[in-house]
């Protein structure tokens, strides 16, 4: 019994060690309306561009898909990071931050090489984290190389590219799937079920519970180890009742009070700031982390 005992013990202190997943939650949506081609680079005519916008509008609705296909023009030059972040901030301030959605920078701003990104946020994230490089492989092969001087000879090659990519984002829709993806770098968990996107701070259960593998042999061992060396330090050879040290012949007892010698009290104050809390954020530089995934051309 009292082996049980121990290993029960040792079992629940593990239990506690194994980290827990935060409980908020929130579910987010797409609105459609404001998805379009952004021709930043000003080298598409009115019809291309409605041609685009056209089937963007398409695809939004059916996947229930925030979507931006922006043609970054020389104005946009920067770093493969910045282009990344340029990519998130835009998205966000168009649709707001953690909505269904996706934003394809197609690099047009004469870089070279050129690096064109796909952003994902909400389902996106579960739906095409994984398929980027697969998506780019399409799309890489009406995109025209970095090395180009003028793309504006080469509007119709960008038009199949931005249409491969709509494709592809069909293509691998998963909304009638039970679908998740847990993020390492910014520890956040995506799962899509029933038309609803979930985001969670923290692992998977299946993460979470992982640890209980080696947990229950490793708390087993200790609790062993504990019970044989407890049991070998307290062992008596006779029996620990404190009336086998009394002669009842010999003792008498004719007057029984617990008396005090003295008493005191100690108090000590704790310190206290009222409604003190402090706070550690950090972001911006190379350290953040974008969602989607990019390639250089």
């Amino acid at each position: 019994m009292k082996r049980i005992f121990s290993a029960a013990i040792i079992f629940i202190t593990l239990m506690f060690m194994i980290p827990a997943a935060s409980a908020s939650e929130f579910s987010v949506s797409a609105d459609s309306a404001v998805s379009g081609f952004i021709d930043d680079a000003d080298i598409f005519s009115d019809d291309e561009e409605e041609v685009l916008n056209k089937f963007i509008d398409e695809t939004s609705e059916k996947l229930d898909l925030n979507i931006i296909i922006c043609a970054a023009g020389s104005r946009l030059s920067a770093s493969d990071y910045q282009k990344e972040e340029f990519s998130e901030n835009c998205y966000n301030d168009m649709f707001g931050k953690n909505t269904d959605g996706v934003f394809y920078f197609m690099d047009l701003t004469g870089d070279s090489p050129a690096y064109d990104f796909i952003f994902t946020s909400g389902k996106a994230v579960p739906f095409y984290e994984k398929k980027v490089d697969r998506m780019f492989d399409e799309i890489f092969a009406y995109m025209p190389p970095s090395s180009v001087s003028d793309y504006s000879y080469h509007t119709d090659e960008l038009i199949n590219a931005a249409l491969t990519f709509l494709k592809e984002l069909e293509k691998y829709d998963r909304s009638d799937d039970v679908v998740s993806y847990y993020d390492d770098v910014t520890d956040e968990y995506y799962k899509y079920k029933n038309g609803k996107t979930v985001i969670k701070k923290g692992p998977p259960p299946s993460r979470r519970l992982f640890p209980l593998v080696y947990a229950l042999p490793i708390g087993f061992v200790v609790a062993l180890v504990y019970y044989c060396s407890t049991k070998s330090k307290y062992k008596f050879k006779f029996s620990a009742n404190p009336r086998v040290y009394v002669a009842n012949n010999e003792s008498s007892f004719s007057r029984r009070a617990d008396n005090f010698i003295r008493t005191y009290t100690t108090k000590t104050k704790i310190e206290t700031s009222s409604g003190s809390r402090s706070s550690h954020h950090s972001s911006g530089g190379g350290g953040s982390h974008h969602h989607g995934g990019g390639r250089h051309r």
